[in-house]
């Protein structure tokens, strides 16, 4: 039961960090909250204060895309929106009149793409998409017609020693138990030999933080399919 007494039915899990839930709104948007269980009613307790976006500093990529109209008419796309956070993953940019660069991680992408979209997502819900660090000529010329260019070249050779780094260090921890953020990303758990199989083991046997965890995809090549 909602919190007016109408029921909702679409729900999902909050932030990792806090935990909680959320509930969607009639915007398309997400209000957070708490589930309290009673002897005859599960009721939804919305929280009193909603989660901040991330702040878009003034001439950042964040900055200048939330100022271009263009940009901000297809944010609301959810495939535009995946496109841009994929393009934002591990993929440097540079500012054609500073020379300023950005050079994204997985989870400041995802933080600015929620920031653009306003409606109070997790970072977490673009982890894991498939296209992290790919870029469509749709998203390059956007980018482009805001004076950020390209820049090719990633140390994809550093970038694996680095993923295996993080395994290697987690593996070697006593076994605990599995923490509450690992349950958004269960489901992908196998127990194979291969590399991101032996990560999802280190996050089921609570051997793994939260910051490992987003390090280690941010590093490792997903496998073309």
């Amino acid at each position: 039961m909602l919190p007016d007494g109408s029921r909702g039915y679409i729900f999902k899990t909050g932030a990792p960090e806090t935990g909680g839930w959320r509930r969607a709104g009639g915007d398309g948007g997400w209000t957070h909250g708490r589930l309290e269980v009673t002897d005859d009613e599960v009721l939804f307790v919305d929280d009193t204060e909603q989660p901040s976006p991330r702040r878009l500093q003034a001439g950042s990529i964040g900055g200048d895309l939330a100022r271009s109209s263009a940009i901000m008419d297809k944010i609301g796309d959810l495939d535009f929106a995946a496109d841009l956070y994929g393009a934002l993953c591990s993929i440097g940019w540079r500012k054609v009149t500073t020379g300023k660069e950005y050079w994204g991680t997985w989870r400041r992408a995802a933080e600015t793409v929620v920031a653009l979209r306003g409606l109070r997502e997790c970072y977490t819900d673009y982890f894991l998409m498939g296209n992290e660090g790919l870029l469509t000529a749709e998203v390059r010329d956007a980018l482009g017609d805001i004076g950020w260019t390209h820049i090719e070249g990633v140390d994809a050779e550093s970038r694996a020693r680095r993923a295996l780094n993080i395994v290697e260090t987690c593996e070697a921890r006593p076994v605990g138990n599995t923490p509450e953020w690992y349950r958004l990303w269960a489901n992908g758990l196998s127990y194979g030999p291969e590399l991101d199989n032996r990560m999802h083991v280190c996050a089921l046997s609570g051997r793994a933080n939260l910051h490992e965890w987003e390090l280690f995809w941010e590093c490792f090549e997903i496998p073309a399919e």
